[in-house]
């Protein structure tokens, strides 16, 4: 499955995801500063960062057809104490908790 939370919520779907024993692919920000940055590092299978997989330094690109569009979420929801939405890298993680490790 395909898992794209908010990015407060990304702790939690992490956390979901491992008491359902359940695999899926999350997209979430590299943000080496959050709790759950270990956690995610530690269990992912795999990790594309995605910035770099479809050639964009603004991850907003990856989102709308036009990063100026008022319906852009990076515009329209720049992070507390997070970097800029221009900086973003934005990545996709594997994970599996379906078998114990």
């Amino acid at each position: 499955s395909w898992l794209y939370p908010p990015f407060p919520l990304v702790g939690r779907t992490i956390q979901h995801l491992r008491e359902c024993r359940g695999a899926g692919t999350l997209i979430a920000p590299a943000w080496p500063g959050q709790p759950w940055w270990p956690t995610l590092l530690e269990s992912a299978k795999a990790q594309i960062d995605l910035c770099v997989q479809y050639d964009t330094q603004d991850p907003a690109q990856l989102h709308v057809q036009d990063p100026g569009s008022p319906n852009n979420w990076f515009q329209s929801h720049p992070p507390a104490g997070g970097p800029a939405h221009h900086t973003w890298h934005l990545m996709a993680f594997f994970l599996d908790f379906r078998t114990k490790n």
